[in-house]
């Protein structure tokens, strides 16, 4: 998967949490599903860079 990917799905599963955690409990499942794919997705974002940087 390429950096520019990683990114884009950072930004639209960031934008996802936002909208929910306004019209949800902070503590709903769901929101928590999306919030911990968004951590996974940062941990992908990261290993990339690192990666890179090699």
């Amino acid at each position: 998967m390429r950096i520019g990917e990683i990114v884009e799905k950072i930004e639209r599963t960031r934008r996802q949490l936002n909208e929910m955690g306004g019209k949800q409990c902070l503590v709903d499942a769901e929101v928590i599903r999306i919030s911990q794919q968004l951590d996974d997705l940062i941990i992908i974002y990261q290993r990339l860079l690192s990666q890179r940087e090699k």
